[in-house]
């Protein structure tokens, strides 16, 4: 699997076999196997009345180290998820564990990626790209630090997140799902402004959209939050909606629209896994799951190049 995908050696097993959070979900043959054949063992005593069918059942499975009352019925997939947020790659995806996220695109793939676009955005979502922090594992000799000189040290996470280096491909990123969401919104007959500049007394307040339509309006703000801390995808929602929801901007959005505003976000972490609330959103807006596969699917897309350009010669001309 690893040579297939082209990941490296030190990939976590976990990652292949873990059912959720930013695993593959691949099935494991070594606990599979066994699960299945003790499975089989009780439905072939089943199918007869025969005695000896039963005694070679008990007599197989007592082979096994099993009983015939006492089977596993699954895979033990709990351990693989353990094993996965355990290790340094997975543990920004333990918090992810109940976040819904579009996913689909990881087992049954997409044609919105080429195959090399796909590997790469796998290897994004497993954190298994290779950074200057990742390098440095058991070798205390080499350098951990920003390879651009920011004095933090180079991990995905800081690449994709914080690096003055990536300023400017973290705006692009993220106005490219706000145009994304806007041309839907538009499509359904919603009244919408984007970046409207809101006056309060400490400061102009800028949402990504403000729309409306006959029955209900809405104030949304859009982030690509951290995989992990204390900016995870709930947390930013949180955050955003105490943010703008404010007895002046309700005024504002109301004098417009008619209407009280709902205050909400669309925000998902930088591995593709969304907010809870956010997800509720897009789905309440009329948001399909190819239109929220679409937007992940570009999102890491966008998370690829820009760590590339990082990589390469090209990102110190991208200095703000």
């Amino acid at each position: 699997m690893r040579k297939i995908m082209h990941l490296p050696p030190d990939t976590p097993l976990g990652f292949f076999s873990s059912p959720r959070a930013g695993g593959l979900g691949v099935k494991c043959f070594t606990t599979g196997i066994p699960v299945s054949r003790c499975n089989m063992y009780p439905r072939l005593a089943g199918s007869s009345s025969d005695p000896s069918i039963l005694s070679i059942s008990r007599e197989w499975l007592a082979k096994e180290g099993f009983d015939l009352e006492e089977l596993p019925k699954s895979a033990p997939s709990d351990s693989w998820d353990s094993d996965w947020w355990s290790s340094v790659d997975g543990a920004g995806c333990r918090g992810s564990a109940t976040l819904p996220s579009f996913s689909g695109w990881v087992r049954a793939g997409t044609r919105l990626m080429s195959r090399g676009e796909f590997v790469s955005a796998i290897k994004l979502r497993g954190n298994v790209l290779s950074t200057r922090s990742r390098e440095a594992r058991g070798r205390r000799e080499r350098p951990v630090l920003c390879r651009h000189g920011c004095q933090r040290p180079e991990t995905l996470g800081h690449i994709q997140q914080s690096c003055p280096v990536t300023h400017g491909w973290r705006v692009q990123r993220h106005d490219k799902i706000v145009t994304a969401i806007c041309k839907h919104l538009g499509d359904r007959g919603w009244e919408v402004l984007r970046e409207p500049n809101i006056p309060t007394p400490n400061g102009l307040r800028k949402p990504d959209l403000v729309f409306w339509n006959s029955v209900q309006s809405f104030v949304v703000d859009v982030q690509v939050c951290a995989d992990m801390g204390v900016a995870t995808p709930n947390d930013a929602h949180e955050r955003i909606r105490d943010y703008y929801n404010t007895p002046i901007i309700r005024q504002w959005v109301n004098g417009r629209s008619g209407k009280p505003p709902v205050f909400s976000s669309i925000v998902m972490n930088w591995r593709g896994a969304w907010a809870q609330a956010s997800y509720n959103t897009f789905k309440a807006l009329g948001g399909t799951d190819e239109l929220g596969k679409l937007i992940t699917v570009r999102m890491l897309e966008d998370s690829v190049r820009m760590y590339r350009m990082f990589c390469g010669a090209g990102a110190l001309r991208n200095v703000h």
